[in-house]
């Protein structure tokens, strides 16, 4: 799991997880726990520092940060809005996300204010 960082991960509530087959992807279950574009942003950067991740980039992994802020907080977006709360509460970023979709998350991440919601 992420090493040096589990504590803060799992005090949160949240989890992580990473599949380095044919779609790399970085799994973060719980995700709607973490709300507001900055505190995406700063779980992000402890993720990004773990050997778990760099071995994630090194298997093909190349989606930007600004594309999985977007993507988390659109998810977050979502659940708030009661769309398939199963299924958006947490969030899956996959390299091979349809671009289409990135756009779709892109749009929907403006509505992720930064500390205290909508």
């Amino acid at each position: 799991m992420l090493s040096n960082y589990e504590a803060i991960f799992k005090q949160a509530g949240i989890g992580v997880e990473f599949s380095y087959g044919d779609n790399p992807c970085l799994h973060i279950k719980n995700s709607y726990l973490i709300r507001g574009k900055n505190n995406i942003e700063r779980y992000l950067r402890f993720i990004h520092r773990t050997d778990e991740y760099k071995k994630l980039c090194s298997v093909g992994y190349t989606r930007t940060f600004k594309g999985e802020i977007n993507e988390w907080a659109g998810h977050n977006v979502l659940y708030r809005l009661g769309y398939k709360p199963h299924q958006t509460g947490s969030v899956d970023i996959d390299q091979k996300e349809p671009y289409w979709r990135r756009i779709f998350y892109n749009i929907l991440s403006i509505f992720e204010v930064n500390d205290n919601g909508f």
